[in-house]
């Protein structure tokens, strides 16, 4: 049942680069895409389509599960895809990433990224999602999911500073480390 393949968790705060990293990994290892605002809808299909209303689904869904849906999530996809690295974009929380460890002990990877600030929210205002739509990154920084970072950092495997990093090259970067 377990999956042999790594999987890897990204973590990161909003706009560092996450989801352009995860694509670049999905196409070269190549690996599935879990999003973690796919498993949110999955389970909780009435969901506010907005940033602010997925941050707070995410948030109650911890609560609710103590941390464990990514993980369950998770889980459902390596059981449909036994044979396949799996992207995990993202987690939020480190109590997130325990239960992924927990519930799939080996070859987990967690891949925290990050980027100075101003590089963030020029990021962030570049990108066109509609999740976004109207949202001053200010708004979203606030959020409780996006407090945790520099704990984060301390847990993962390997911190990726993307500053001057392409998602390519953050992307083989990742892969590298990986093949370990």
């Amino acid at each position: 049942m377990l999956n042999m393949e790594p999987i890897v968790v990204l973590s990161g705060r909003a706009g560092v680069g996450k989801t352009s990293v995860a694509a670049e990994l999905v196409a070269r290892m190549p690996a599935l895409h879990a999003q973690t605002s796919a498993m949110i809808l999955k389970i909780r299909p009435n969901s506010i389509r907005t940033r602010i209303g997925l941050q707070e689904a995410g948030n109650s869904l911890d609560v609710e599960t103590d941390f464990s849906w990514i993980a369950r999530e998770t889980l459902d996809v390596i059981r449909e895809n036994p044979h396949h690295p799996i992207i995990v974009d993202a987690v939020r929380v480190p109590r997130q990433v325990s239960k992924i460890r927990t519930a799939i002990p080996t070859h987990v990877i967690h891949i925290h990224l990050t980027a100075s600030r101003p590089k963030i929210i020029a990021r962030f205002m570049a990108r066109k999602r509609i999740i976004d739509d109207g949202l001053a990154y200010e708004t979203i920084e606030v959020d409780d999911s996006e407090k945790w970072n520099t704990e984060l950092a301390a847990i993962s495997d390997l911190v990726v500073d993307t500053d001057y990093r392409s998602p390519s090259e953050t992307a083989a970067t990742v892969i590298d480390f990986t093949k370990r």
